[in-house]
Parts: C-alpha cells; sequence; structure tokens
C-alpha cells in the first residue's frame, strides 16, 4: 500500500483520492469533495459493487466523515419508520420513539460489526488497518438505509419481508467486498458473510423485541 506526505495526505481529507486514471477522468471529469465522494461510492456500491469497492479502497478513510454519510442515510428509515408508525395509529410520542429506537440499533449492529470486522484483519492476504474493517461495515449497510424507505407501510409483514431483504442485499455486499479489502480468500470470504449474516438477523432481532418491547412495556 502506497502512503503519500503528510500535506498530501491532508489535501486527501477533503479530495477524492481516487487514481487518476481514464476511467476515473471519465466518470468523475473533475475532483469532489470528499464527503460527496462518500455518496456517490454509496449509490454506485448498491449497483455495481465489485467496481465501488476499489474505488471506496482507494479513497481515504475520513471517520467523521464516513459517520455523516451513516447518519445523513439512516435518516431516512428514522423517518420512513416514524411515518410508519403514525399511520398504525401509535400515538404520540411513542411512534417517534420506536422510529427513533430502531433506527439506532440499526446503527449499533452496523458500528459493532465494524468493530468484529478489526480482529478479521488475521484472514487478510493484504495490508489492512481499522479504516477497512470500518468502510466495509458501513458502505455495506447501504441498502438497509436504502430499502429502509418501506418501513413506512402500515405493516408488521411487510415491514419484516423489506427488511430482510436489505439484510440479504447488506451480506451480499459484504462477500464482493471481502475479497476487494481484505484480499479474504473464498472460503474465509464464505464464512465471514454467515457470520455477518447471523450477527445481522440474530443482532436485529433480540435487541429491536428487548428494547422495544422494554419501552413500549414502560
Amino acid at each position: 500500500m502506497r502512503f503519500e506526505g503528510v500535506s498530501s495526505g491532508l489535501r486527501g481529507l477533503f479530495r477524492s483520492g481516487l487514481p487518476p486514471t481514464a476511467e476515473d477522468a471519465e466518470q468523475f471529469p473533475c475532483h469532489t469533495p470528499l464527503m460527496l465522494n462518500h455518496f456517490l461510492h454509496g449509490l454506485e456500491v448498491l449497483v455495481m459493487p465489485g467496481r465501488a469497492w476499489k474505488r471506496i479502497d482507494a479513497q481515504p478513510y475520513a471517520p467523521i466523515k464516513l459517520g455523516l454519510y451513516t447518519i445523513a442515510l439512516s435518516a431516512i428509515t428514522f423517518m420512513a419508520r416514524t411515518v410508519g408508525g403514525l399511520l398504525l395509529d401509535i400515538s404520540f410520542p411513542w411512534f417517534v420513539l420506536e422510529g427513533m429506537l430502531f433506527t439506532l440499533i440499526c446503527i449499533g449492529v452496523v458500528l459493532s460489526l465494524g468493530l468484529l470486522f478489526i480482529p478479521c484483519a488475521r484472514f487478510a492476504r493484504r495490508p489492512v488497518n481499522d479504516g477497512h474493517a470500518m468502510k466495509l461495515a458501513l458502505f455495506s449497510a447501504t441498502p438497509l438505509w436504502i430499502w429502509g424507505f418501506f418501513q413506512v407501510v402500515p405493516s408488521g409483514l411487510v415491514r419484516t419481508f423489506f427488511l430482510l431483504v436489505s439484510l440479504a442485499h447488506c451480506c451480499w455486499l459484504l462477500f464482493t467486498g471481502l475479497p476487494k479489502l481484505f484480499g479474504t480468500e473464498p472460503l474465509h470470504t464464505l464464512v465471514l458473510s454467515l457470520v455477518a449474516a447471523a450477527i445481522w438477523v440474530i443482532g436485529l432481532a433480540v435487541l429491536t423485541q428487548v428494547f422495544l418491547g422494554l419501552a413500549f412495556a414502560l
């Protein structure tokens, strides 16, 4: 992995940091702010994950901007879940609290997954650091927030269905991202993806039942 000087690294916090290839010049004719690049990569990873992961890997790790990216997208789920609670005739302020708790639970599981990926560097076949783990976890969670729009539907069955669809999409992105960011072997990629899927499903199911159940029991 090539490291640039301090001044170049500081500029990388505000610039794309992507290699100036002919393909990049055609796709992004001018340098874009790093915050905008997060959203561009987030959209690209949904439809072209193989290409997007290469760009994400080349982009400098900026934890604050990556956190803002996650918070901004999670607002979609929060608004949809809140409006859905209102349509389900949940009284104020409980439908707002329900939407907030659900969104915070999702963010907590995403961050926990990122922290759990840090020790997985032992399976990597390339030099990796904490930034690789967090970028993998937070960008692969993009479908959770985009598909979260359907939480607006006032039906528990529909909400659960689209939640499972989003988790399946997240796990697919993890499966495609691990070889790109960690350089993992196929077997390790499959095992880590299955473990991540179990964490997603069990974590969200248990935490949602516990915290939402306690909130509405009070």
